[in-house]
């Protein structure tokens, strides 16, 4: 999993691997995983043709919150531009919740800010069976998570579609 940044280009990008994500995070920061990428942070970034086909799991304690995707963990700046991304693979959250934070899980990114999205699909299983859980917010999406935006900032979400199946 990548961590972007800076004006970028990130193109026919595929994984078969499994991502594991069991760290604890820390009081101020949230846990991000992704299939192909954790965390997109910077404007102008194009991402196109990616495709997770491993497993995406959280199984740690989340500390503020955690963002889960098939593909993205979060993306949170403006002019963020996803198109024909896709998530095969199986994205859980099995991780001991009972402190209350929140979670945001789903097939395509976990959380996101702004960004747009067209002819993005998930096919996978979107699941949470955490060990214990607590109070927190848990956002579960076959395709976004949490999906938070300023009216001013508006992106897009053009010819997107779910097929995978949500557990809860």
């Amino acid at each position: 999993s990548v961590f972007v940044t800076g004006n970028a280009t990130l193109e026919n990008v595929v994984n078969y691997g499994s991502v594991t994500g069991n760290h604890a995070g820390t009081a101020n920061k949230g846990n991000y995983i992704g299939g192909i990428c954790s965390s997109v942070i910077s404007t102008g970034v194009t991402i196109s043709n990616c495709r997770n086909h491993g497993a995406v799991t959280y199984a740690g304690t989340p500390a503020v919150w955690t963002n889960i995707g098939g593909v993205f963990g979060e993306i949170t700046q403006t002019d963020i531009e996803l198109k024909g991304c896709e998530n095969h693979g199986h994205v859980s959250f099995s991780g001991d919740n009972s402190n209350g934070k929140s979670i945001n899980l789903a097939g395509i990114t976990g959380g996101a800010l702004y960004a747009s999205f067209t002819d993005c699909t998930n096919f996978g299983t979107v699941e949470h069976k955490p060990a214990n859980s607590g109070g927190g917010n848990i956002n579960i999406g076959g395709f976004i998570g949490h999906h938070n935006q300023e009216a001013s900032q508006l992106g897009t979400i053009t010819n997107c579609a779910n097929k995978g199946n949500l557990i809860n």
